[in-house]
C-alpha cells in the first residue's frame, strides 16, 4: 500500500468518524426585507347528537374549512424583535359551521397593511399609514398578531439524536399553533420525535413525527378531546416551521343549559390541520 493512498484514508478516517446520528438546529436573526408566503388549511367534520331526558331530539352532521393564504414583509427590526410589518392578503376564507352552506370572506382579502408594534401594542394602518375600520383592524390582529411576541424555542440548542423526543408544554403549542389554541385547553400531550432529514426547496430540514392529545372546549360546557398526529418539517439552519400536517379524531361530551333545560350533547367526527410556509427570500 503506497503512502499517498495511506494519506487519503487519514484524511477521510476523521470524517467517518463523526456522529452522523444527531441534528444541531441553528438560530437565524430576523432581517429587513425578508418576505414568506404563509398557507395554512383546516377541515373538520363532525357528527352532533343532541338528548334531552336521556332521548335524542336531534341529529345533525357539521362541515368546517378555512383557507388562509398571506404574504409578510419584514419592513423593521428592533433589537433582534421584528417591530413593523406590511402584510399582503391573498385569501382568508371559512366555510361551514353551524349553517352548512355559510361563507365568510375576511375583510383582510385583497388588502396591503402595516403593523407596527408600539409598546406592547400592535397598531394596523393601511399602506400610506393611515388608520383602517375597525373591523380590518381586529382582523389583522388577531392574524398577525402572535408574530410580534417572542416565542418559547421549541427545538433545543443542542445536538438532537435521531429517534430523540421532546415533549411540547402549553406555551411552545401557542407558539406554533396559534394563539387561539391556549384558550381552555387542558391536558396536553405532545411529542415531537426526531426520524430524520428532508430536503424541502433545496432546504435541508429536520423530520419530526407529532402526536397530540389534548382537552378543549370545557368552559362551554362540552368538553371535546383531540387525538391528532402528523409530521413536521423544521429547517436545520434556522429552526423555523417549514410545514405541518396534522389529523386525527375529535370526540365530545358534555351539557348545555338553553330555556331551563338541560340538554345533553355528544360530538365526535375528524379534524386535519395544514400549515405551509414558503422559503424566505429577501426584498
Amino acid at each position: 500500500m503506497n503512502a499517498p493512498y495511506l494519506a487519503a484514508i487519514a484524511l477521510i478516517a476523521p470524517l467517518c468518524s463523526q456522529d452522523v446520528d444527531s441534528i444541531t438546529f441553528e438560530r437565524a436573526p430576523r432581517q429587513v426585507g425578508e418576505q414568506v408566503t404563509e398557507v395554512r388549511s383546516m377541515n373538520s367534520e363532525v357528527e352532533v347528537e343532541v338528548s334531552l331526558g336521556g332521548e335524542v331530539i336531534q341529529r345533525n352532521s357539521r362541515g368546517e374549512s378555512r383557507d388562509t393564504e398571506f404574504r409578510v414583509e419584514v419592513l423593521e427590526i428592533e433589537e433582534g424583535r421584528i417591530s413593523k410589518l406590511e402584510i399582503n392578503t391573498v385569501k382568508l376564507v371559512k366555510l361551514g359551521g353551524p349553517t352548512a352552506e355559510a361563507k365568510d370572506v375576511s375583510p383582510l382579502a385583497g388588502l396591503t397593511l402595516h403593523a407596527r408594534l408600539v409598546g406592547d401594542e400592535v397598531e394596523i394602518t393601511d399602506a400610506q399609514g393611515e388608520p383602517v375600520e375597525q373591523e380590518v383592524e381586529g382582523a389583522a390582529k388577531a392574524l398577525v398578531g402572535p408574530m410580534f411576541k417572542p416565542k418559547p424555542r421549541l427545538i433545543p440548542d443542542r445536538p438532537m439524536k435521531i429517534g430523540e423526543t421532546l415533549n411540547i408544554d402549553l406555551d411552545q403549542m401557542g407558539a406554533l399553533m396559534g394563539p387561539s389554541s391556549e384558550d381552555d385547553t387542558e391536558d396536553l400531550e405532545f411529542t415531537l420525535t426526531l426520524t430524520g432529514t428532508r430536503s424541502l426547496d433545496g432546504i435541508e430540514c429536520g423530520v419530526f413525527e407529532a402526536a397530540m392529545k389534548y382537552t378543549a372546549g370545557v368552559s362551554s360546557g362540552v368538553a371535546s378531546r383531540f387525538d391528532v398526529d402528523g409530521e413536521i418539517l423544521v429547517e436545520v439552519a434556522t429552526s423555523r416551521i417549514r410545514s405541518m400536517v396534522l389529523g386525527g379524531e375529535v370526540e365530545g361530551s358534555g351539557e348545555v343549559k338553553r330555556g331551563g333545560q338541560e340538554y345533553a350533547v355528544q360530538v365526535d367526527g375528524t379534524i386535519e390541520v395544514e400549515f405551509t410556509r414558503s422559503r424566505v427570500t429577501m426584498r
